[in-house]
């Protein structure tokens, strides 16, 4: 008959045994669980990890976008630090995107690798750019003018748009409804022309509405109404 003891060291060497043998198991099904580093273009014009990049970067990927309560470009780039957004106005109103405190001229905006530059306004104009269009956007803040020239001189704002996937094509709508009568739709369809995926496509059209608010100061014009329409 077996001692106690000798019960018990066996039972702990058969642990001891199953737990060494589940460790490479456990060790190779978290490594292909594991999801790769983020990777930016915008820094150095070549791949590299975000977390290798000298100059603050800042990315947005498809999850970020999805999460935000953005409604276009404006919007997502008012999250990122040191961006600051002006708007003349409300939706679709001229604005201007200052990064690191240069001036717009000297923020450059690169809409899927072509630069975006107003001939009247002398600065990039994103107002007319929802956020359902948007696949990636990047934002570097710092002086990188040796890559993009004297525009560059504050940042880089890169954008990419959706691109089409290969896969059968594939419908989708939105709306949304909220106060002062803002209500706002987005449709869209993606896919691929062909079995293979070697055509594929993506068209999106987004629409915003809203009555806002008066930006009449009532301490100023006591008499006045400031929800009035005239």
């Amino acid at each position: 008959m077996d001692s106690p003891f000798y019960r018990l060291s066996r039972h702990a060497r058969h642990a001891s045994f199953v737990a060494m043998t589940s460790l490479p198991c456990a060790v190779t099904a978290y490594a292909d669980d594991a999801a790769l580093p983020p990777v930016v273009v915008t820094v150095t014009r070549t791949q590299e990890k975000l977390a290798d990049a000298i100059p603050q970067t800042t990315l947005f990927d498809a999850q970020a976008i999805a999460d935000s309560n953005a409604p276009d470009v404006l919007g997502l780039l008012a999250l990122a630090p040191g961006v600051q957004i002006t708007r003349n106005g409300g939706l679709s109103a001229n604005s201007g995107v200052y990064i690191r405190g240069a001036s717009s001229t000297q923020s450059l905006v690169l809409l899927d690798g072509v630069r975006v530059e107003s001939e009247s306004f002398g600065s990039a104009q994103l107002s007319q750019l929802m956020r359902d269009q948007i696949a990636r956007m990047e934002v570097v803040n710092g002086n990188v003018s040796a890559l993009y020239g004297s525009s560059a001189i504050g940042g880089v704002v890169q954008i990419l748009t959706k691109e089409g996937e290969p896969h059968p094509p594939r419908f989708y709508f939105e709306t949304e409804y909220g106060s002062y009568h803002t209500q706002r739709q987005s449709a869209g369809v993606n896919g691929a022309l062909d079995k293979d995926g070697r055509t594929t496509f993506s068209f999106d059209v987004s629409r915003e509405k809203t009555d806002g608010f008066s930006s009449l100061d009532p301490a100023k014009a006591p008499n006045a109404n400031p929800n009035e329409r005239h």
